[in-house]
């Protein structure tokens, strides 16, 4: 199965709600508080996140990075610029 990544204001992004389970590589952060405090986090551009599930009402994302599992607001994750993994690559 082929994914497409949808262009738009020059950045790249997938729509995560309907990619529950795939892994994405980060590559910017449209906001640069969040941006902030990801990197204090230790999440950055490059680094592999997995969506494990959207919670119920509207309500967070859990992600995985590095083995360590976060909850984010939808507003977080959409305003995250994501490329997503294609078959057989590495996640480093």
């Amino acid at each position: 199965m082929e994914f497409k990544q949808i262009q738009a204001f020059g950045h790249y992004f997938c729509p995560v709600i309907e990619r529950i389970g795939h892994m994405f590589q980060i590559i910017g952060v449209r906001d640069p508080q969040l941006e902030a405090r990801l990197v204090s986090m230790g999440i950055y551009e490059g680094k592999w996140i997995k969506i494990h599930r959207k919670a119920p009402m509207g309500g967070a994302y859990y992600l995985e990075v590095d083995g360590c599992h976060y909850a984010f607001r939808e507003d977080e994750v959409n305003a995250l610029d994501l490329r997503e993994s294609v078959k057989g690559e590495q996640y480093v």
